[in-house]
């Protein structure tokens, strides 16, 4: 939680802190004397800020000299204050008065279009201006995030209380750090001094990412300040107050549409300037909602920047409900602009200003908008547009790597983590609350008492017990070697050729170093019915170059039992149920020696390739037990499955020599850089796949076909309206002399009553082997995800985080027709669950129904956000 905050908080904050010689301190207090909590003070020379604590107090330390400080607050009058420092302390009392709002002499009638939409119309033409408005950045930020829980289930309660957790206790971390930022994309963090409570994974102060309030996205919600903004909001112009010379316009921001990834709240627009003074936004992300509170200052002339922001988490997961707050300031601003950028721009609608932009039309003429922009000239809304859009094009083609979207990296300094409580109290700008200092007592124990456990577990004093034989253990053989033992009590299933069967698995891994990896995975497994012991084991080679560039080659061979599609659709345990209970044996299998050699590996970050010679001595296999755990009248399947194509899918022993070459191409791909690692942006590019598989006719080998696929998939998002989701394969037998049913074309059908974890890896109703084929085929799964349909159109169901969606799959093969498929589904049902339901039809007939539970999409998709396929490391 902690670092899914931040990582909201880091793309928003750029702040500072002032070291001095005199202090000014002094309370914050509104018109009836109560203290303002975290009220804002701006020091407008030194571009640095801090806050009030819970009480309204404040403490700066200020140089001799003349200061001038802005006091802010949200809903309240700014006051700025010209202080003359000597040598003696001073004690402020500052009272702030309600922001005395005026409609600036707008009349708003039933049919006139609300000012807030012209007002928010050139706030949007110029948002991007504003993002390339710096072309550096440097600022010192110090940032304090606190938690806590307060609820829990009561099972886990009494755990809880004996470790000292409940409502009164406070997680707290705080950083200091200086950050850097270099447009486009490039961010740098030196973590100068780290204090947290909790365990070391909370240790990390942050990383400063892009987010910003000018981008159309802010941690994957629709900013009110997108150009697609005005699909997603209403828009209500509250008033205008003046702070200093500027004057400001409040806008409040309404969804069209309740519900996740939308915000709502208030924002307030310096005019003429057309950049954000302060915002307060609440949005909601799988029923855990968060508000975000930032104030902007003029931190240089045209140039607003944030200098305070503060967060609020609630939510409830599984019966935990908790809060968390967040609190940024900001010291030390450097900026440098853009050069190819004026200094300001004067921006007209069209719309409420349709006169001035026809006269300005109607004027001298420029050969390119970026004369008419260095001219000072007033542009219309589309001209800047057209400006920006040009301008960025330009740049990401000058760019030497135009594909990275983000490029963020951080340092910890050597002695971040030495400074004691005494050198936190005299730095931070605002003090603990009891809370938050019990807190830090009491996780400092438990931190203590859990680095004690860790060291007696690699001092050999702890790990495998009894308990380890039944559940599995990792063995720590030396800093760079693993052995992982998983055990055949877990492993325990059931199908209708080996009966109860298990197996006994062992991984032992070895780095080299942090890029290169040998692995070693034997695997020997037992059938009851069978009495033999089926064996295999693979040797495998892991290496990396530079970020992407991975690669592994394999060598594996054995005798071993595998399902007829060597996808494995069916899974052990699945198909144990479904045997034992209903004598439902959809798991189909067949025993072959083999050899196999292997390479995946990238030839450049968006192009994989792979290439596998295998070897197999095959031999079909039958059915051996007619077990249950229920009595019925009906008995098993034949473990030679119905197929459309074939009279028997029953095949003699026979040898069987394949080489398959499959390449996967992303031509849009673009990627974050974290600490130099590229990792991909899944969904920036749709992958395009071809796949030849070749059956070699030898002496030791006695199949001979040639296979052609191509494929492409893709999930894009929609706004925040949807996502869609698609997998499109069509394949061609284009010679078939010699061709064995485990050599078909098999598709990944789901007769079970479960859902496959990713929407678009399988068929919902599809029988596991009738379509497969040995000739030609078309394949096609989509599904689409709604943010709001027919049951979510109730906002107290939509605000849980509970999404809609509609599929449609089709198939087709000459011999078994078109097949297709279409039905309902509602995810992230209780956060965790799937549910769906859908209806087949055969060459245009009804062909069946199904209800199907699954864990949730969004789960799925977390696990394969980023292309990781091959992993190195302990």
């Amino acid at each position: 939680m902690f670092r899914n905050t931040f990582f909201i908080i880091c793309g928003l904050c750029l702040s500072s802190i002032s070291f001095a010689q005199v202090q000014v301190s002094g309370r914050v207090l509104d018109e009836q004397g109560q203290p303002l909590p975290f009220a804002t003070i701006y020091v407008t020379q030194l571009q640095t800020g801090t806050t009030t604590n819970e009480q309204g107090f404040f403490s700066l330390q200020l140089a001799a000299g003349t200061w001038e400080l802005v006091f802010q607050y949200l809903g309240y009058q700014p006051v700025a204050k010209t202080l003359t420092v000597g040598q003696e302390p001073l004690d402020l009392t500052i009272t702030l008065q309600p922001e005395a709002l005026v409609l600036s002499g707008v009349e708003i009638t039933a049919r006139a279009e609300d000012p807030a939409y012209a007002i928010m119309r050139k706030a949007i033409a110029k948002s991007k201006y504003h993002l390339q408005q710096l072309d550096s950045m440097q600022a010192r930020v110090y940032i304090k995030g606190s938690g806590r829980l307060i609820e829990s289930p009561f099972f886990v309660r009494k755990k809880l209380a004996e470790e000292g957790i409940d409502s009164t206790f406070n997680f707290v971390t705080e950083s200091i750090s200086e950050i850097s930022y270099q447009r486009p994309n490039t961010y740098k963090q030196r973590v100068l001094s780290v204090r947290t409570s909790g365990s070391d994974n909370n240790t990390s102060p942050l990383g400063y990412l892009t987010g910003s309030f000018y981008q159309p996205e802010i941690a994957g919600a629709i900013s009110p300040l997108s150009p697609r903004a005005f699909a997603y909001y209403r828009f209500e112009y509250l008033g205008t107050f003046t702070d200093r010379q500027y004057a400001v316009s409040k806008i409040k921001v309404t969804p069209r549409s309740q519900g996740d990834d939308v915000f709502s709240g208030v924002i307030s627009i310096v005019e003429d300037y057309w950049s954000i003074y302060n915002l307060d936004l609440t949005t909601t992300h799988l029923g855990i909602t968060y508000r975000i509170e930032q104030i902007y200052n003029p931190v240089q002339e045209n140039v607003w920047l944030p200098v305070s922001h503060r967060f609020f988490i609630t939510g409830s997961v599984f019966g935990f409900a908790f809060e968390y707050e967040y609190l940024a300031t900001v010291s030390d601003y450097r900026i440098w602009l853009n050069p190819d950028l004026p200094r300001d721009i004067v921006v007209i609608d069209e719309k409420t200003q349709k006169a001035l932009a026809d006269s300005l039309a109607k004027s001298k003429s420029y050969a390119t908008n970026e004369e008419k922009l260095a001219s000072g000239k007033p542009v219309t809304r589309k001209e800047l547009r057209k400006f920006i859009r040009e301008y960025e094009k330009e740049e990401r083609q000058a760019n030497a790597e135009p594909q990275v979207a983000e490029n963020y990296s951080y340092q910890v300094d050597s002695t971040a983590y030495r400074a004691d409580s005494a050198w936190w109290a005299q730095v931070r700008p605002v003090p603990l609350s009891e809370r938050e200092i019990r807190g830090y007592h009491k996780l400092d124990s438990l931190a203590k008492a859990e680095r004690q456990d860790q060291d007696s577990l690699q001092n050999g004093k702890g790990g495998f017990s009894v308990g380890s034989i039944f559940t599995g253990h990792t063995f720590l053989l030396g800093n760079n070697d693993r052995l992982r033992y998983y055990s055949p009590f877990l492993n325990l299933n059931f199908n209708t050729v080996e009966g109860y069967n298990t197996l006994l698995r062992l991984r032992y891994r070895h780095n080299f170093t942090l890029d290169k990896m040998l692995e070693i995975t034997p695997e020997v497994r037992y059938g009851f019915n069978r009495a033999r012991v089926p064996a295999k084991g693979e040797v495998a080679y892991y290496y990396k170059k530079g970020t992407l560039r991975e690669g592994k080659i394999a060598l594996a061979g054995g005798r071993y039992v595998w399902q007829l599609n060597p996808d494995n659709p069916i899974q052990p345990f699945v198909n144990s149920l479904t045997s034992l209970l209903n004598k439902n044996n959809y798991m189909k299998l067949y025993e072959g020696g083999f050899v196999r050699v292997a390479y995946l590996g990238k030839l450049r970050d968006n192009l994989g390739l792979n290439l596998v010679l295998d070897w197999q001595e095959r031999t079909a296999l039958f059915n051996t037990t007619n077990h249950t755990w229920i009595k019925q009248s009906k008995e098993y399947t034949p473990n030679n499955p119905a197929n459309a194509e074939l009279d028997s899918t029953v095949f003699p022993y026979h040898r069987a020599l394949t080489t398959t070459l499959s390449l996967h191409y992303r031509p849009w791909q673009k990627y974050r850089i974290h600490n130099g690692r590229k990792s991909v942006i899944r969904s920036s590019s749709p992958e395009f796949s071809f796949t030849y598989r070749k059956g070699v006719p030898a002496a030791w080998g006695n199949t001979d076909f040639d296979l052609l696929e191509l494929g492409v998939q893709h999930s894009l998002r929609v706004g925040v309206r949807g996502s869609l989701h698609y997998h499109l394969t069509a394949g061609r037998f284009v010679q078939s002399r010699q061709l064995y049913f485990p050599d078909f074309r098999h598709f990944a059908g789901n007769e079970a009553p479960f859902l496959p974890a990713n929407p678009t890896g399988s068929y919902r109703l599809l029988s596991y082997y009738n379509f497969s084929t040995g000739r030609q085929y078309l394949s096609a799964l989509t599904y689409y995800e709604f943010r709001k349909f027919l049951f979510t159109q109730i906002p107290v169901l939509r605000m849980t985080g509970v999404r809609e969606l509609v599929f449609a799959n089709y198939l087709t093969t000459p011999a078994a027709g078109h097949y297709v498929e279409a039905g309902y589904g509602i995810d992230n049902l209780f956060r965790i669950l799937r549910v769906e339901a859908a209806v087949s039809w055969l060459n245009g007939r009804y062909n069946g129904f199904g209800i199907k539970v699954g864990i949730a999409a969004s789960l799925a998709a977390s696990k394969d956000s980023e292309d990781n396929s091959i992993t190195i490391g302990l």
